[in-house]
Parts: C-alpha cells; sequence; structure tokens
C-alpha cells in the first residue's frame, strides 16, 4: 500500500541531447568516478525522503556560499567541495553524501545534475544547477536556495538540461 505522505508526482519532461556544460566535461576529465555510467530510478520511501532531507540539510549548515570566480578565479569550475562553493558544488557534495554507505548507497544514476535559470530578480535571471532525485514516483529538486526538497514541477525555473547516466550528452528539459 502506498504511503499516504508520499504523493506521486510527475517526472521532468526530457527533450533531445544537448552538450553538456563545460564544467561538467572539465569535472568528470578530473574525476571520472563522478560520472553516472548507469540510469537508475530509486524507490519512493519515506527513508529515502528523510534522507534526502538530511543530506541536503546537512550541506546548507556546512557549505559556506563562494562564486567560482572568487574560489577559483575562474568563472565556470564544477568540483567536490569541502567548505566553500557554489550551487552546482552544493548538488554533487549532496549527491556525494548520497551515495556513501550511511544512506544507504543510492544509486548515482538516480542523482542527477540539472542547470536551470533562477526565477527573475533585479529583472534577470541567474544561471543555476540544482540536484534531481529520480524515483518511481517522480523527480525531487534539492536547491541550495529553498529548505527540503520540492517535486519539479513546483520548483519556479527556467529548467535547461539534465545529466543522462551512460551518455557523454546530456539532455534538454521541456518546460511547462
Amino acid at each position: 500500500m502506498a504511503d499516504p505522505m508520499l504523493p506521486r508526482l510527475t517526472s521532468m519532461h526530457t527533450g533531445r541531447p544537448c552538450w553538456p556544460p563545460a564544467g561538467w566535461r572539465n569535472l568528470i576529465t578530473r574525476e571520472p568516478k563522478l560520472r553516472a555510467i548507469e540510469p537508475a530510478v530509486i524507490k519512493w520511501t519515506a527513508e529515502r525522503k528523510w534522507q534526502l532531507i538530511d543530506a541536503a540539510a546537512s550541506w546548507k549548515r556546512r557549505l559556506i556560499y563562494s562564486p567560482d570566480l572568487v574560489q577559483h578565479q575562474l568563472k565556470d569550475w564544477w568540483a567536490l567541495p569541502d567548505r566553500y562553493g557554489d550551487c552546482e558544488d552544493y548538488a554533487l557534495a549532496v549527491r556525494n553524501t548520497l551515495t556513501q554507505a550511511v544512506y544507504g548507497t543510492w544509486p548515482l544514476g538516480a542523482l542527477r545534475l540539472v542547470t536551470c535559470l533562477t526565477d527573475l530578480r533585479r529583472g534577470k535571471r541567474q544561471a543555476h544547477a540544482v540536484l534531481c532525485a529520480v524515483t518511481d514516483a517522480g523527480d525531487w529538486i534539492i536547491d541550495p536556495r529553498r529548505p527540503g526538497i520540492w517535486p519539479w514541477a513546483n520548483v519556479p525555473y527556467q529548467w535547461g538540461a539534465r545529466e543522462c547516466p551512460g551518455r557523454f550528452m546530456w539532455e534538454k528539459l521541456i518546460n511547462n
């Protein structure tokens, strides 16, 4: 019987293949183990929901925001952070944490990096990256700008592209 506290959602709408961000290409060249090889869909349970919330909150407490230009003197540098980082570093840190044994080893292919443009601020959108947990009950977004976890359709971003495990290319996302 399905848990009434775990609503069934939808998956992100994907389109044609597209080039991945340069920062990701550089990252997987330096750290090939961070590239998901096999696509996966995780079984959605109350325990998995708690794990997502816990890992996200843990990194929100630990990570001090520092843009790539300040920290690395580069416009876009994707890396696993220690104490400082930006949005894609946060997404990579949460993903790395969830794949560790303490969380029951989430499959890397079910935790996908996503690019997007944020909601309007000061009249313009900003480039952003989040983590997407692909589950059998829909896709959940883990975002350093928001508390908790969110169904992808409830996040007011313009979706760009998503990591596609097993392929070098990413997949375009279709906005509602």
